[in-house]
């Protein structure tokens, strides 16, 4: 199967597609096996690890490669009971020929967003208006996506010997209650030593207790990758917040980009990744790292993805995203589906993504 991903855009459109769908969208026993997959539903949770283990095992990645880092976490939402929880990243490593101590992490979370009762005034799907409710998200764009080109990185790689160890990690927990620079306390729902890529760079910059501190050159998180557009304008439900940042940063309003997106440290790697990227580009691409005077707004808002994990802990990172946030409509709802997606635009996209990881672990970017 691996090859003929990769046989032509077309085949790789397809992937994408059924692989969003299928975990968006696959029923088993008159239920969605993935669709909802949140700590508060963790048989799903649970069953989409397994999911995404089980493929980078059919795509051609050898077992052996493959680690499963599990950890506990707590969390809670406004009103309810502190829950603790067992959970995992999923991560397959390829280890380097010539610089197996640079490491490359290309990464995406595999959660589906949970909305709180108290963060929205509309009807939820289900539960009691009387207690703590939560709309669960079918979660294709955000972040099936990021998952879909994942696999697709290890069916190109698989069986591959770069200059740098290459590692590839499903993230756990990106979304709510998780993403947030801020920690548990009195009072307070956030949680951000629960998400699974916070977690992973705390590992790397301890060395994984051997006090070792590891050299991950670079990280690029995937979140958010199928939508693009000829319309123009941001979405009128778009967080102020987002529109203020990202006005400042001049992002375009014509929705037809993929965006690298840093903090202000990150900005010489960013670069380097878009210069490559834009040598063949089929979709246009938009590079920004924040100003490093407004750098203290972003890690406030706890990053762009999951780089905000790895930049806590000193390492370089950014989010190769479409920016559905403030400009999709569906982002975050009931809507985020298969169906609101452009495939072949998203697999060109890929295609190329996968040109310019190859070039990284070879140190030519």
């Amino acid at each position: 199967m691996a090859p003929e991903i990769w046989k032509s855009r077309e085949a790789l459109s397809q992937f994408l597609r059924e692989t969003v769908v299928f975990i968006s969208e696959y029923e088993e026993s008159g239920k969605k096996k993935y669709r909802y997959r949140n700590v508060w539903n963790p048989v799903v949770l649970g069953l989409t690890s397994d999911y995404i283990r089980e493929s980078f095992i059919r795509l051609g990645v050898n077992e052996a490669l493959i680690e499963t880092m599990d950890f506990d976490v707590s969390f809670k939402g406004p009103g309810e009971t502190l829950s603790l929880q067992r959970v995992c990243n999923i991560i397959v490593e390829i280890k380097g020929c010539r610089y197996p101590e640079e490491i490359i992490i290309v990464g995406a979370h595999y959660d589906s967003r949970v909305t709180m009762e108290k963060q929205r005034g509309d009807t939820p799907i289900q539960g009691d208006k009387t207690v703590p409710c939560h709309w669960n998200t079918p979660g294709a764009n955000d972040n099936g996506s990021g998952i879909a080109a994942l696999l697709a990185f290890g069916a190109a790689f698989a069986g591959k010997k770069p200059d740098r160890t290459l590692r590839l990690i499903a993230w756990v927990n990106e979304e709510f209650p998780f993403y947030s620079n801020r920690f548990a306390g009195e009072g307070k729902a956030y949680y951000a030593d629960g998400m699974g890529s916070y977690r992973h760079a705390q590992r790397c910059a301890d060395g994984n207790g051997t006090g070792r501190r590891e050299n991950i050159i670079g990280v690029v998180a995937l979140d958010t990758l199928g939508c693009y557009s000829q319309s123009r304008g941001l979405y009128p439900g778009g967080s102020p917040a987002n529109k203020l940042l990202l006005g400042l940063l001049g992002f375009p309003l014509k929705k037809d980009y993929v965006a690298f997106l840093s903090d202000a440290p990150s900005k010489r790697l960013v670069h380097q990744f878009q210069a490559c990227y834009d040598r063949d580009p089929e979709v246009r691409s938009f590079a920004r790292s924040v100003p490093r005077m407004l750098n203290w707004m972003l890690r406030k808002k706890g990053g762009w993805s999951d780089d905000w994990a790895y930049w806590d802990s000193g390492y370089p990172g950014f989010t190769v995203t479409d920016t559905a946030y403030v400009r999709s409509a569906n982002y975050h709802t009931e809507n985020d589906t298969a169906a609101h997606m452009n495939f072949p635009e998203f697999s060109k996209v890929v295609w190329r993504l996968r040109a310019v990881i190859e070039a990284f672990t070879e140190n030519k970017l």
